[in-house]
């Protein structure tokens, strides 16, 4: 029996780590934009999304998700400050219809 529960430590630990890190793909999901986006923002030469490789890898980088938030921090702004946040329209419910 000690051997299975080391076998599901391994698992937890390896599936830890991949929770740790993010594809382009995962990128591109969190920010709601396109994969071409975020290869364009890893490529970058003022402060690129720090994605890592191996050497002679051609495909497939990682950023930890750590680095990322890290580089997300430094690259936005709060909501309420961009041209988006300050531009949004903020409606009212409506009275109408409610008899009061």
């Amino acid at each position: 029996m000690s051997g299975r529960g080391g076998e599901e430590e391994r698992v937890i630990y390896v599936l830890q780590m991949v929770q740790d890190y993010l594809t382009i793909a995962d990128v591109g999901k969190l920010m709601h934009v396109k994969v071409t986006t975020v290869r364009e923002l890893a490529l970058r030469d003022v402060d690129p999304i720090p994605f890592r490789i191996f050497e002679d890898q051609r495909r497939n980088p990682l950023v930890h998700a750590d680095e990322f938030k890290l580089w997300w921090d430094r690259n936005t702004v709060p909501y309420k400050d961009s041209p988006a946040g300050r531009n949004a329209t903020v409606y009212k419910r409506s009275s109408h219809g409610t008899g009061h």
